[in-house]
């Protein structure tokens, strides 16, 4: 019989071939093999748009969080949930507004929706905070996956950073946002085929019990902030509105988010299934001993070890693509102003030295990563600082009265100056800290509009 190690090799490979041929498949079928590689061609159909937005929100840093969560029983972090299908459902609502804009107006990122309705100077800062969220973000999937390849395997962390850095990028160089979408539905599949089984052979806590652990929390402020900062961090994340700028239809769109609402659930609440297993055993579990104690081998049979792993692993590779595919984008069409349409064969050449240059800089990111959860969430909560500016934007788009580009991003400049001073200064000691910064973003747009619109 096969052991741990052997058994994870054999399906790490079969799974990463998988990967591989499915991208090559895609992109021999097209006579214009990069006719996909950019988002713009909003040619994304149902499935892969849903099931993108789900294995996108599945990164590394939640697989921890789940399974620590679960183990624990902290039923606070399960606001996040609650915060998540509001956020998707709020994306329903103004979807087939911004996709009239979109193909009015070639409108690819969210940046472009900016600069379009508001200005440059606005649009710079979205660009940046989205830089350095998606820089971020590919530096912990890295490590995150890096950390389950060598518990697996017995190889150092190294050669698990490098190798998934290879293969995201390969695909992505390969065949650019449709790779992303289509390797991220191979990659949905298997997460969900593998995270299923634990409801059928361990045991969780009862449905009432869970229930009323998760409403003695709703009063409490780290739920409310929660809730609130990941229902904004959806309303401004970029990838959300790319998957609305790239799905084919307005119908088709509006039933991939509602769609990622259960599936979404689904997929929580069976890695959390495995923290409550894992919770049996070790009353330990914390964010840095958990993949040891997952896949050592002792907890599980070997063929639920590995299977286990590969679960993690593609959860892992479906935020890491994502987020490159923010990054270089963002880059490259709002930093350095290459237009897609106008310049495509350039566009794309960019595209792929960036997500080259991105993967090897950020396994040396990654290597240097120690504890990550709690910077992670901080850091990456900056996105919500952008949502204040981003819905007046959206609610005065086709009106006169607004702020001016200037006072727009003087606001916003503010709130993300005052968030990243917070978090280098170690001023964020409880999660309800991290709402101040958007408050100060808020505060100073209603203040502006008031004050200077009447000027124009």
């Amino acid at each position: 019989m096969l052991d741990t190690q052997e058994l994870s090799y054999t399906l790490l490979i079969v799974y990463f071939l998988a990967v591989v041929c499915v991208s090559l498949r895609m992109r021999t079928k097209s006579t214009d093999k990069d006719k996909g590689f950019a988002i713009g061609n909003r040619e994304v159909g149902f499935w892969p748009t849903a099931a993108s937005l789900v294995a996108s929100l599945r990164d590394g840093g939640g697989i921890t969080l789940w399974v620590v969560v679960g183990a624990s029983l902290a039923y606070e972090f399960y606001w996040i949930v609650v915060g998540a299908v509001v956020g998707y459902f709020i994306h329903t609502l103004h979807m087939p507004v911004l996709r009239k804009l979109a193909k009015k107006h070639n409108l690819v990122t969210l940046s472009d929706f900016t600069e379009k309705m508001a200005g440059p100077n606005t649009t710079m800062i979205f660009s940046l905070i989205a830089a350095f969220v998606a820089v971020l973000y590919t530096a912990v999937q890295l490590y995150v996956s890096g950390q389950v390849l060598s518990v697996l395997t017995g190889e150092p962390l190294a050669w698990g950073v490098i190798l998934c850095a290879f293969l995201v990028g390969f695909y992505l160089m390969l065949g650019g946002y449709k790779a992303l979408v289509t390797t991220d539905l191979l990659q949905w599949g298997t997460m969900s085929v593998i995270l299923v089984a634990p409801f059928f052979y361990y045991t969780i806590p009862s449905s009432d019990i869970f229930l009323s652990g998760f409403l003695k929390t709703s009063a409490a402020p780290t739920s409310f902030a929660f809730f609130v900062l990941i229902v904004l961090y959806l309303y401004a994340t970029p990838d959300m509105w790319q998957r609305i700028f790239s799905v084919r239809s307005d119908k088709e769109g509006k039933n991939a988010f509602l769609a990622a609402i259960p599936l979404f659930i689904a997929i929580t609440f069976g890695i959390s299934v495995f923290g409550a297993y894992l919770g049996s055993f070790h009353s330990d579990v914390t964010s840095e001993n958990v993949f040891s104690y997952l896949f050592s081998g002792t907890l599980f049979n070997p063929m639920i070890t590995a299977l286990a792993g590969v679960a993690f692993i593609s959860i892992t590779m479906s935020t890491l693509d994502t987020q490159s595919y923010v990054f270089t984008s963002t880059v490259t069409k709002n930093i350095m102003k290459i237009d897609n349409k106008k310049s495509h064969d350039r566009y794309v050449r960019w595209n792929r030295m960036l997500t080259m240059a991105l993967m090897i800089v950020m396994c040396v990111v990654a290597l240097s990563i120690n504890d990550f959860i709690k910077f992670l969430f901080d850091s990456v909560f900056i996105v919500a600082v952008t949502a204040p500016a981003l819905l007046y934007i959206y609610l005065k788009r086709d009106t006169k009265n607004k702020c001016s580009d200037n006072q727009i991003a003087m606001a916003l400049g503010t709130g993300s100056v005052l968030y990243l001073g917070m978090f280098f200064g170690g001023y964020f000691p409880a999660l309800i800290y991290n709402l101040i910064p958007v408050c100060v973003t808020g505060l100073m747009l209603l203040t502006f509009h008031h004050m200077f619109v009447d000027d124009k």
